[in-house]
Parts: structure tokens; sequence; C-alpha cells
């Protein structure tokens, strides 16, 4: 009870709390995706000025970063996709490259440690042939 026997009015504002809140547009509406049309290049403008036109349409769509070299993809025309998807290939050949390099390596290596231990086998097997000769010899002359 407040003052004079009266109770207090109930607050007329409302706040949810942060779960309760609504979420925006775009989290609500998953499959709702924005479509935005790349600009078109083909190696005729320089390409420092369509860079920042293909950022701004990257940024417009919210594509994440990681998807953006597949998407540029599809904005690519006629010499520039050629020039592109040549450069695509020499990096895809040299990295199979590299991978036959690193497995051959791995396994030179490890038929040198083979070689090496049959080495170090045999050299153990000679001295002991040596050692028993000579315990033959002596127990000759004994």
């Amino acid at each position: 009870p407040g003052l004079l026997g009266l109770v207090p009015p109930t607050p007329v504002h409302f706040f949810p709390p942060p779960g309760m809140l609504p979420a925006p547009p775009r989290e609500r509406f998953p499959e709702l995706k924005l479509k935005v049309e790349l600009p078109k290049y083909a190696g005729a403008e320089p390409w420092e000025d369509y860079i920042p036109r293909l950022e701004n349409a990257f940024t417009t769509a919210r594509v994440p970063e990681d998807n953006r070299v597949q998407f540029m993809w599809q904005a690519l025309e006629g010499k520039a996709a050629a020039f592109f998807g040549k450069c695509l290939k020499n990096k895809k050949r040299k990295n199979e490259t590299k991978k036959r390099k690193r497995k051959l390596r791995q396994s030179l290596k490890k038929r040198k440690n083979k070689l090496q231990r049959l080495r170090k086998f045999r050299l153990l097997v000679r001295k002991k042939k040596k050692t028993a000769m000579l315990l033959k010899q002596r127990h000759q002359f004994k």
C-alpha cells in the first residue's frame, strides 16, 4: 500500500527481455535472399575500376568473403574468363606437383632409412662373424 492506502498503478512501459526481441527480417526469413546482378567484366576496362564496383555488389548482397571468388567467376566474360581459367588450371597443377613431390620425398626418406638400417645390420653381422672367427682361431691355438 502506498500513500493513503492506495496501490500504485502498474508501469505502462513494458520492455521484453533480450531473448524475446523480434529477430531482424533476414534472420526471421532466411529463405529470402537478396538478388543483386554482378557487374560484368570482359577485360576492356582497367580492373582497378572494376574491383570496387564488384565489392559494392558483394556487400549489398551480403555475400560472405569465402564465397566471393566463386561468384566472381559468373561476372567474367570473354578474355578475362579465359585468362582466369588458365590461372586456376595452373594453380591446380602446381598444387598437384607439390603433393607429388612431397610423396616422393617421403618415400625416398623411407627407402633411405631402410637402406641405413640394412647397412647397420650387415655391419653388425660382419662384426659378429669376425669375432666368431677370432674366437675359433684363439681356441685352436690353445
